[in-house]
């Protein structure tokens, strides 16, 4: 397994911004990963852990907590 792509993204609601990272888990074969559970780290503006558990299409997607006036937010 391995992880095939994360990308990035922001949510902008009036002030506040959080960071979107939708990651993407593929076998040795490249078939998409179905119920991986997938860990990771926010840092930047935010400074956090969290996990989550693939869907059908190998992808998971977490957002940050959200921060005032935005900032740089990065995932590994």
């Amino acid at each position: 397994m391995y992880v095939n792509d994360i990308a990035m993204s922001y949510k902008a609601a009036g002030p506040n911004y959080s960071g979107i990272a939708t990651v993407w888990i593929k076998d040795d074969t490249g078939a998409d990963v179905a119920n991986a559970t997938v860990y990771g780290d926010w840092s930047g503006s935010v400074s956090e852990s969290t996990s989550g558990i693939t869907g059908a299409d190998g992808k998971v997607t977490f957002e940050s907590s959200k921060v005032r006036n935005g900032g740089t937010f990065t995932f590994t």
